[in-house]
């Protein structure tokens, strides 16, 4: 049966195609008919991907796209101007302030959080490093921020993380409780068979900014004097090239997902050295059969079994032995693959149409 109700999904922003892209277009898989808000959309870099869905920019579209991070003051005042009248259910999609709308009181909001903004809260980001010697003018900007944000959250009817790191984070920062439904990750076309015959050397899949530590596997993978192949793009590339000066270092670029698959199938292991929210790279990597050596914080502890599908690392010295003495033969392909199933887009699509259900649909079919 077709939905019965008017659904809205607002987005922070549509300007590149990300992890948080992929997941948005796995909700309107959910609810294909849904209409998608945001603060601005950059069609010539992302129509192909929501040419078929009725796409509302804010009013204040042109400033983001013309000053950047410049016009951040904007976003939760360009979230609050939405007019959500014509909907009955309203599910917000965000990192920053896309939680920040205001709806009428016979409208239900699900705010589904990625994590809260990571430069409001003192998690590294590229953006903190960018306007570090703002000081004062940028803790000025972050208590305004931080106040707008938390009267966001705190306007929602119900609440959703994304991982139960971000769970603890919600609830730290917000005093709010929620429910964790987790992304999904592609399992069909991330899959294990075995068309590549592995490599010899491990790989990392990243954007290359500061916060994402990929240095620590640079260095490591040089002093284990093992090679390491490098996928991904971004603002401290050239900080990276500078102790990559080795036989052992490789920058591929930004690749597409048939690539992709390729390299993680011929690596012998997916180093994963950043403290994510969640992290999909592991589990594409889980997917395919290969095991994962990670830093033991964040999300990641929550998708790879320590010894059966990976390895954690608490630091570079650690990761070095590790590297030393890894053996791809001690890790199952089969294990590998089973653990990243729990994360397929069918038991995403299934968690939330089922918690969309039961909080608001009640006497509809969805």
């Amino acid at each position: 049966m077709k939905n019965t109700k008017k659904i809205a999904i607002v987005t922070d922003y549509l300007n590149v195609f990300g992890g948080a892209e992929r997941m948005l277009l796995g909700i309107m898989e959910a609810f294909p008919d849904a209409t998608i808000f945001t603060s601005f959309y950059r069609e010539e870099t992302m129509l192909k991907y929501f040419s078929q869905f009725r796409v509302v920019e804010s009013k204040y579209s042109y400033f983001f796209k013309r000053f950047g991070k410049f016009s951040t003051i904007l976003y939760p005042i360009a979230f609050e101007s939405f007019n959500f009248e014509d909907f009955d259910i309203v599910i917000s999609l965000s990192s920053a302030f896309a939680k920040c709308i205001i709806v009428p009181e016979n409208v239900v909001h699900i705010a589904y959080i990625l994590t809260p903004p990571r430069f409001l809260y003192n998690m590294n980001t590229a953006t903190q490093d960018k306007f570090k010697k703002l000081k004062i003018p940028f803790l000025v900007l972050n208590n305004f921020l931080r106040l707008k944000d938390f009267e966001g959250i705190n306007r929602a009817d119900f609440v959703l993380s994304i991982s139960l790191e971000v769970q603890k984070r919600v609830k730290k920062f917000y005093r709010r409780e929620s429910v964790v439904i987790y992304p999904f990750v592609d399992t069909n076309l991330f899959n294990a068979d075995k068309t590549f015959k592995e490599e010899d050397y491990f790989l990392v899949v990243s954007r290359l900014e500061k916060y994402k530590n990929i240095e620590m596997a640079i260095r490591a993978c040089i002093r284990a004097n093992v090679k390491l192949k490098i996928i991904g793009d971004g603002s401290f590339k050239k900080e990276l090239l500078k102790i990559s000066d080795s036989g052992y270092i490789d920058f591929v670029g930004n690749v597409d997902d048939l690539s992709l698959i390729k390299y993680i199938k011929q690596s012998i292991a997916l180093i994963f050295p950043t403290n994510e929210d969640f992290g999909l790279t592991p589990i594409e990597a889980l997917a395919c059969g290969k095991s994962v050596i990670a830093l033991n914080k964040g999300g990641v502890k929550e998708t790879v079994i320590n010894k059966k599908t990976g390895l954690f690392f608490n630091g570079e010295r650690e990761l070095i032995d590790i590297l030393r003495n890894f053996n791809s033969k001690d890790f199952d392909a089969i294990n590998c693959r089973e653990n990243a199933l729990q994360f397929s887009k069918d038991k995403f699509l299934e968690n939330l149409r089922e918690y969309v259900l039961d909080k608001t649909y009640k006497d509809h079919v969805v």
